[in-house]
């Protein structure tokens, strides 16, 4: 019985080895450690990627670093079929705090993400929190193409969230996750 037992799991690696992907191994075998350091060290070298941090600063803040990843991204897609990084952090930044031009993204947008500290919280936030507030979600609505996605990562559950989502419009699901606390994410779908 134990003979039998090793020799199963003895074999188990070559199995394993037979289901590879060769196109996936051909891609880990060009990830280079050194590059990644590189692209950490560059991330960390901007100060701060906050999201309301300095926008005009070439040097610090989530505009330089924006503005970095996207000339990464332009090389990475030369001689590609990617398609170029299109920018649009700014029109949702300020679609967010209402400050945008909301006409010039109206509906256009396919996914919104929003993950901030503690996310909703019916102890910190308020009906008019602008990132979680009626005119929050109003202005994330008319930003989404149809068929787009809220996401809403959150310590905690908050019924007055769920229902302000809702009443704005969009077909929500939630997802409760964690082992010692409960996590919640609302994706939230406009309808088409």
């Amino acid at each position: 019985m134990k003979l039998a037992v090793f020799v199963l799991l003895a074999a188990v690696p070559a199995l394993a080895q037979e289901r590879r992907d060769p196109r996936v191994t051909a891609i880990v075998q060009r990830i280079d450690a050194a590059r990644m350091q590189a692209t950490v060290e560059k991330l960390v070298s901007f100060g701060t990627r906050h999201t309301l941090s300095d926008v005009q600063d070439p040097k610090r803040g989530i505009g330089a670093a924006r503005k970095w990843l996207a000339e990464q991204f332009a090389q990475a897609a030369q001689g590609s079929k990617m398609k170029p990084f299109e920018d649009r952090f700014m029109a949702v930044r300020g679609l967010l705090s209402g400050g945008a031009d909301v006409a010039s993204i109206d509906g256009g947008i396919d996914a919104i993400l929003l993950d901030l500290y503690e996310g909703p919280h019916a102890a910190s936030q308020r009906g008019d929190d602008r990132f979680y507030g009626r005119g929050a979600l109003d202005r994330c609505y008319r930003a989404l193409a149809p068929g787009g996605v809220l996401a809403v990562w959150s310590e905690d559950p908050d019924e007055a969230f769920l229902r302000r989502m809702r009443g704005t419009g969009f077909t929500v699901n939630v997802d409760r996750s964690g082992t010692t606390r409960v996590h919640i994410v609302y994706l939230g779908a406009k309808r088409r």
